[in-house]
C-alpha cells in the first residue's frame, strides 16, 4: 500500500499535541511568574538586576532559572511550529480514503486496537499537495465508478494493477493528467467560442435599449461562467478570477466595438 502516494495516510495526534501545547504553556506561566517575584524581591539597590555577573555570585537563581525558560520557551516555540506543518498539510481526498479503507478491511494488516484509519478527522496525507481542484475530485469518482470499468481499466497503473484484487485502485498519473488537460482545453474551447455568434448578431442589429440589454446580459453571463471555470478548473487565488473575467469581458467588448 505504502508503494503509492495515494497510502501516505497517517494520524495527526492533534489532541496530544494541543495538550502538550498547552502543558507548555502553563509552564512558562508559572516560570515567568517566578521570574518576577524574583525581581520584586530584589536587593534596593537593584544591582543584580544590573549586573549578570552580580547576581551570579551573590545569587544565580537568575541564571539557573532562565536556563529553565530557555528550554521550556523552545519546546513550547518548536510544538507552535509542528502545529502549524500539520495546518498546511492536506487532508486525504474520498478517493484515498476509499482505497485505503478497502486496504484495511480486506488485509486486516493490524490488530483491533491499533486500527488508525476509524478516526477519520484526525488523518493526514503526506502526499505531495498540488493544483488538486474540483476537477480533480470529479475525474476521479468518475473514474471509479463500477459502472465505466473499461475507461477505468484503461487508465489504470498495469504495474500495480494486481492490487484492485483488494479493492485498491491505482491509476497512471500521466493517462490522468491527460484526460484532465483535454476536459480543461474542451471547457475552455466552448467559453471562448460560444459567445462569438450571439455577439455578433447582437452587433449587426440596431442599437436599441432591448438588444443593448441582451449585449451586456451575454457579456455578464460568458464572463461569470468562465469566473466560475477558473474557480472550478485551477488553483487561481480569491482576486484571480475576478482580474481574468475583467479581461475576459473587455476581449468581447472590443470584439464588439470592431463588429459593428
Amino acid at each position: 500500500m505504502l508503494r503509492d502516494q495515494c497510502g501516505l495516510i497517517f494520524l495527526q495526534f492533534r489532541y496530544l499535541h494541543n495538550r502538550l501545547l498547552l502543558h507548555r504553556q502553563d509552564e512558562l506561566r508559572v516560570l515567568e511568574q517566578q521570574l518576577d517575584e524574583l525581581d520584586r524581591v530584589a536587593d534596593p539597590s537593584h544591582k543584580c538586576l544590573r549586573s549578570r555577573e552580580y547576581d551570579d555570585k551573590h545569587s544565580g537563581q537568575r541564571s539557573v532559572l532562565f536556563d529553565d525558560i530557555e528550554k521550556k520557551s523552545t519546546s513550547y516555540a518548536n510544538l507552535v511550529g509542528v502545529l502549524q506543518n500539520f495546518a498546511a498539510i492536506q487532508l486525504p481526498t474520498k478517493g484515498d480514503l476509499r482505497s485505503f479503507y478497502y486496504f484495511f478491511c480486506n488485509e486486516n494488516p493490524l490488530v483491533d486496537p491499533e486500527v488508525f484509519y476509524r478516526h477519520r478527522e484526525d488523518l493526514m496525507t503526506l502526499k505531495p499537495q498540488g493544483d488538486t481542484t474540483w476537477i480533480d475530485h470529479w475525474l476521479m469518482s468518475i473514474l471509479n465508478n463500477q459502472a465505466i470499468k473499461p475507461l477505468r481499466e484503461g487508465i489504470c497503473d498495469t504495474l500495480r494493477h494486481g492490487d484492485a484484487q483488494h479493492g485498491i485502485v491505482y491509476h497512471d498519473p500521466t493517462k490522468v493528467g491527460f484526460i484532465k488537460a483535454t476536459v480543461m482545453f474542451l471547457v475552455l474551447l466552448v467559453l471562448l467560442t460560444a459567445p462569438i455568434y450571439p455577439l455578433y448578431q447582437l452587433g449587426k442589429q440596431e442599437t436599441t435599449p432591448l438588444v443593448l440589454a441582451e449585449t451586456i446580459l451575454t457579456q455578464f453571463a460568458s464572463s461569470l461562467l468562465f469566473a466560475v471555470f477558473l474557480k472550478l478548473f485551477t488553483t487561481a487565488k480569491r482576486h484571480e478570477p475576478f482580474t481574468a473575467s475583467v479581461t475576459y469581458m473587455a476581449i468581447w467588448v472590443v470584439f464588439m466595438s470592431q463588429s459593428q
